[in-house]
């Protein structure tokens, strides 16, 4: 039977296929879109509305006055006067313009357009977390898949070492205490290896799932962990956090609405001031007739006022809820930027404390590897125990891992201080 090689991918096609299939970052789009659609509503509110109907009446009975006779001069007949007419065919053509509404539209405008402006960064946003997601999980499969390497060399060195001490052992030359020693050690090391294989294939999935896969597909991973140094100006990264940072434009932008909502609130104790405009088309002509003649018009132009002179106190506990919002957001702002520069201290700290590990590790794995080397020698020489030879083992797989370990968080913390600073991805 033949089996498929696996689906091999480079980060950047993960990535291309987490921004097309990935759900979070498609209803980020859609919440864009609606933020969208209500910024040119309330646009339109500025303009004018326009309606027309039209009204077919096949037949009425008009409220008539009754004039006696004699009402008019001597000798005038008795008659009927319709009060109302209807007309058996008409159109109106309406237009409605607010000249005047003390703020009502103007604010919601300035809402929708606030709330059109957290849409667009919360959408950069979720483009951002979405490469971070990729970063993170592509990468930390590769370090997962190491460590499987690195732990399953562990466990063939372990097994080799019993080997040798079982040998060592018949010829009289270990104990039965190191025997069993080397026994524990492969006993202990078989369920760090399976855990660390466990680890790689939920990374694994997890990646899956950003970018769309199917959890069951075979998929490999084509990339390097590679040590891009990059120049780390604290007062630089600082100034470049303060002047623009995604998270801190949310809660200001947040901010002015709560603050344009409380306006909207006292706006709402004042008229609105509109100018109508109405033009009627009838005919008086029970037959319907397209042609000009049969139809006659009128029309009226007023400019008029609303006011709502009370509502049970109604707007004026909305003004105080608005007042509270507004005070709390701002608050809420001053919290965030707080939290936000020791997010900042922290990464840049983070960042300092990997760089050294990196740089030191290739110096500091070259000389556990010759001192696991010297010390195999030795326990085959009888020099050194098998505690001896472990101990060396273990600081080679330990300096191993450190630097894994730290190349995968120095990647990770790049790519957090990249979204706080907004610099290009």
């Amino acid at each position: 039977m033949v089996t498929a090689a696996p689906r091999t991918l480079t980060f950047d096609e993960c990535l291309r296929l987490a921004q097309q299939n990935n759900d979070e970052f498609k209803i980020a789009q859609l919440d864009y879109d609606i933020a969208e659609a209500q910024f040119q509503a309330a646009t339109g509110g500025f303009g004018p509305t326009v309606s027309i109907n039209g009204a077919y009446s096949p037949g009425n009975k008009p409220t008539t006055i009754d004039i006696a006779q004699n009402t008019f001069f001597p000798g005038s007949p008795a008659a009927s006067m319709a009060f109302s007419t209807t007309f058996p065919y008409s159109t109106r053509v309406s237009l409605s313009q607010p000249i005047f509404t003390f703020g009502k539209v103007f604010c919601g405008f300035k809402m929708a357009e606030e709330g059109l402006r957290i849409g667009g960064i919360k959408l950069r946003k979720a483009k951002e977390k979405l490469k971070a997601d990729v970063v993170n999980n592509f990468y930390r499969a590769l370090v997962m898949q190491e460590n499987v390497k690195i732990l399953e060399e562990s466990l063939k060195r372990s097994e080799d070492m019993q080997r040798v001490t079982e040998d060592k052992y018949r010829a009289g030359e270990a104990s039965s205490f190191d025997l069993l020693r080397a026994k524990i050690e492969v006993d202990n090391t078989r369920p760090n290896t399976r855990s660390a294989r466990n680890g790689y294939e939920l990374i694994m999935k997890s990646l899956k799932n950003i970018i769309g896969a199917g959890l069951d597909d075979d998929i490999a991973l084509n990339g390097t962990l590679e040590y891009k140094k990059i120049p780390i100006e604290h007062s630089r990264i600082m100034q470049q956090f303060t002047n623009r940072n995604d998270d801190k434009e949310i809660t200001e932008h947040a901010a002015a609405i709560a603050e344009y909502k409380k306006w909207l609130m006292v706006g709402q104790l004042f008229p609105n001031i509109a100018l109508g405009a109405n033009a009627t088309f009838y005919s008086t002509n029970t037959t319907y007739h397209a042609e000009k003649e049969y139809w006659k018009n009128s029309w009226d132009i007023t400019i008029g006022f609303q006011w709502q002179l009370f509502n049970g106190f109604k707007n004026a506990a909305d003004i105080k809820q608005a007042a509270a919002e507004a005070s709390k957001a701002a608050i809420a702002a001053q919290m965030a930027q707080k939290g936000l520069a020791l997010q900042m201290d922290s990464i840049l700290r983070g960042l300092d404390e990997y760089k050294e590990i990196i740089e030191a590790a290739d110096k500091t794995i070259k000389q556990a590897d010759e001192g696991y080397r010297i010390a195999r020698q030795n326990y085959a020489s009888g020099i050194i125990k098998s505690i001896d030879l472990r101990d060396a083992e273990v600081a080679l797989m330990r300096a191993k891992l450190n630097y894994l370990n730290a190349l995968y968080n120095y990647i990770s913390k790049v790519q957090d201080l990249k979204n706080l600073t907004d610099e290009e991805q």
